[in-house]
């Protein structure tokens, strides 16, 4: 996992590196509230999910001052994947 995001290169990382999670990955969305669909069970521990939490702020920031649309950055990493899961069901 990446450690620290300091340009928009380093969220498509995070944001890959989320995916390869298989996570239906929102940026609203606290990691404390992901839990796996077949288990029902929390996806990340408290620490693990500090981490991406910390992460995903320090993207907002960069998004923010490079003035890039971070929805739209997250759906073309993350849509592909998506679909993928939902023709799997």
């Amino acid at each position: 996992m990446i450690h620290k995001i300091d340009t928009i290169d380093d969220v498509i990382t995070f944001f890959k590196e989320l995916n390869q999670e298989s996570v239906v990955f929102c940026p609203e969305t606290p990691f404390e509230q992901y839990i796996s669909l077949e288990t029902h069970q929390a996806t990340y521990t408290d620490e693990e999910a500090r981490v991406r939490n910390e992460l995903l702020e320090q993207a907002f920031n960069i998004c923010d001052r490079d003035g890039v649309d971070i929805y739209e950055l997250a759906m073309e990493i993350f849509l592909p994947n998506f679909d993928n899961l939902m023709a799997e069901k």
